[in-house]
């Protein structure tokens, strides 16, 4: 792989990293899903006091760690691109981990010794069976011997297709092999021909992957370019494609009303003249240079971190950034990032502190969504309804907010994006009161549920059967209102924030159409409210459930409900809580190894697996709310009220659950309200009135 320039958005310098069809800086075990095995030599190696390697940790969180089986195998510090290995010596050095019988793919980084002998030293092996086994004349794989998986698989090396590998000789010098099987394959051994103490590797291995899933392409260039780079190993990973940067966690910085500074970092220049440019405007046009507003060259950079200051900008505005470097290789792009400038207060009436006095627990939530609950003097707003209403917080940046309730009258209720949520001193301030206002497009495409929601229900739609129910993030997953009886009344003003579905165990659900947004694939949370009419669950699975994926399941005539994901059968805890029939917060989350079930904010119950699972079994059918379906039980609905639904690709922490149900709940002190100051301008002074 030839190295080109390659650059990332940064606050200060970040790792170093491979970047290839799939943008990835570092490669970690959710980066490829299925990774059931990886043993890499800069990572979890324990020797003893002579340098023997007794043990070699599993970085892919399932526990197949590699231990000592017979023999001296030796770490090796800086044995490639200043990264360690473990050297065998060809005299019965082995290590053994767990039995791994659905073996798929397999990535080595590793070399022979010139000057060993012809001796069937296996790549991998097991206890009993020989399915990687290897051919006459050092080659990777034998045509007679190894398993029928392996013979019709495809090898590489180096990225480069080498047919099934039996034709191939093992590099004596550090390279990249790769098999993706045609079948299942077993392995259990590292170094060792099953138990023949003779046949033992003679050379080093650096890293090593199994998957038991065979990856696809771009995959597969995924891993290849993270060790080529790692091991600065030559390569033909990327095939050909360019490269793009990858944009990591960064922000501009000294952000006001007209200018702001952005910064950049270029980890590599590819050994030659390196130029870096600079795009910028209110409109994101990805690689599309010609149509960004405004460009300036940065001039030939070397490696590192570098910052330019824009001017002129709109105030609260988004400005949207990325910058290419240039050189004889290639042209790379970061992925574009943005930011809101500051806005002039100072033109606004009225303004009232807002504070999280509620919020003590430790954690910082970033993004979290906080209901404001006030009753707003309506008088005071001069762009009608309330289009002149801004949250901002203590840098004079808006918010992103969503009106889910105006009353003019009375109790407003808007959800707010508030950035930082970390201690009870943290505040924001609602300012009104401004003629010839529009409201912000913030308040109507989804950007107040950007931190990993995929669907956010409020069901205060008043909708007639075949209605909507509107999802408010910006993917759109509205559902639909099912009730031709007509007994349920969906909005109906009961409910915990606004309008609530009531349904009556007849008919009456919202079903949501299948999306991308609504399959995580790694880790799920569920949110919601309800309040059951009977005393005791009027059906199965009737709260949320995604068949086969996730589900919120209260169990029929009882009071027990479970939060279960399919992994790929159902699994999770059970809780059963003392009432059902007032308004109660019901929650789920998984990742990993760990599916908790919330009551009221409050983790009361945990499922422990034994082995970490990567995927959530997909489910390509509807998400259905106040329903379940079973063709031998169709009658599962929910008798009761349904509020406030949540659907989110990541597991939300326990203090992230807890300030949902904490700021939510009636009558919350979670949020207090200052009084309310009149901002007045006299004669270009600031005079404030409270």
């Amino acid at each position: 792989m030839s190295k080109v320039a390659k650059i990332v958005i940064v606050e200060g310098l970040i790792a170093l990293g491979c970047i290839a069809a799939s943008p990835v800086l570092a490669f970690d075990k959710d980066t490829v899903p299925n990774l059931v095995l990886w043993l890499a030599a800069d990572q979890g190696i324990e020797t003893n006091v002579s340098g023997v390697v007794i043990n070699w940790v599993d970085q892919s969180a399932s526990g197949n760690n590699a231990t000592l089986l017979l023999g001296n195998p030796k770490f090796q510090a800086g044995y490639q691109n200043g990264k360690p290995g473990v050297a065998f010596d060809g005299n019965g050095d082995a290590l053994a981990f767990t039995q791994i019988t659905d073996v798929r793919t397999v990535f080595w980084v590793l070399h022979e010794k010139s000057s060993t002998t012809e001796n069937w030293r296996h790549l991998l092996s097991d206890s009993d069976a020989a399915d990687f086994h290897r051919g006459a004349g050092k080659a990777i794989f034998d045509s007679t011997y190894a398993a029928a998986p392996i013979k019709n698989g495809s090898a590489y090396v180096n990225g480069v297709a080498v047919g099934n590998g039996t034709g191939t000789v093992v590099p004596n010098v550090p390279a990249i092999i790769v098999e993706k099987t045609a079948g299942n394959a077993t392995a259990s051994r590292l170094g060792q021909d099953r138990n023949m103490n003779d046949r033992t590797w003679d050379g080093t291995f650096a890293e090593v992957l199994i998957f038991n899933r065979a990856l696809t392409a771009e995959e597969m260039n995924t891993v290849g370019c993270y060790l080529s780079a790692k091991y600065d190993i030559a390569s033909s990973y990327s095939d050909g494609t360019v490269v793009t940067a990858e944009l990591i966690t960064g922000a501009a910085s000294a952000i006001s009303r007209e200018a702001a500074t952005v910064h950049g970092g270029l980890i590599s220049t590819g050994k030659s003249s390196t130029t870096v440019t600079l795009y910028w405007g209110e409109t994101d046009k990805g690689t599309n240079l010609s149509s960004w507003a405004h460009s300036v060259s940065l001039g030939v950079r070397d490696e590192g971190a570098f910052s330019s200051s824009l001017t002129g900008l709109a105030e609260d505005t988004l400005c949207y950034y990325t910058f290419t470097a240039s050189n004889t290789e290639a042209v790379v792009y970061s992925q574009p990032r943005y930011f809101r400038t500051a806005l002039d207060v100072s033109h606004w009436a009225h303004r009232m502190k807002v504070r999280f006095a509620g919020y003590n627990r430790g954690e910082a939530l970033t993004n979290f969504p906080v209901l404001i609950r006030y009753a707003f003097d309506s008088t005071g707003f001069l762009s009608q309804p309330y289009n002149d209403l801004r949250f901002i917080d203590t840098h004079s940046i808006s918010l992103n907010y969503e009106m889910d309730k105006w009353n003019a009258e009375g109790l407003s209720s808007v959800w707010v994006q508030v950035p930082r949520l970390a201690e009870a001193g943290d505040f924001i301030w609602a300012y009104w009161g401004r003629r010839n206002c529009t409201l912000p497009a913030f308040t109507t495409n989804g950007a107040t549920w950007s931190e990993g929601f995929g669907g956010v229900w409020h069901l205060s739609e008043q909708a007639a059967h075949l209605g909507l129910q509107v999802d408010s993030t910006a993917f759109t997953n509205h559902g639909t209102y099912y009730n031709s009886e007509g007994n349920g009344i969906p909005g109906d003003p009961n409910g915990v924030i606004g309008g609530a579905d009531f349904l009556t165990a007849s008919n009456g659900y919202v079903l949501v159409p299948h999306a991308a947004s609504l399959q995580p694939l790694h880790a799920v949370s569920c949110e919601l409210w309800s309040k059951s009419i009977p005393t005791l669950w009027s059906g199965n699975g009737c709260l949320l459930n995604k068949r086969n994926s996730y589900m919120l399941h209260p169990n029929k005539a009882l009071r027990s409900l479970m939060f279960q994901t399919w992994l790929p059968t159902a699994t999770g805890p059970t809780y059963t809580p003392a009432d059902i029939t007032g308004w109660h917060h019901y929650a789920g989350t998984y990742e990993g190894t760990t599916i908790r079930l919330f009551f009221d904010g409050v983790p009361v119950e945990t499922t422990t697996l034994q082995t970490e699972h990567r995927a959530i079994n997909p489910d390509t059918g509807v998400l259905r709310i106040g329903r379940d379906y079973d063709a031998s039980e169709p009658s599962r609905f929910l008798e009761g009220w349904i509020d406030e639904v949540r659907v989110s690709g990541q597991a939300r922490s326990t203090n992230w659950i807890w300030a949902s149900w904490a700021s939510q709940v009636p009558s919350s002190t979670f949020v207090q309200y200052d009084s309310v100051e009149q901002v007045l301008h006299m004669q270009g002074s600031l005079l404030l009135i409270k």
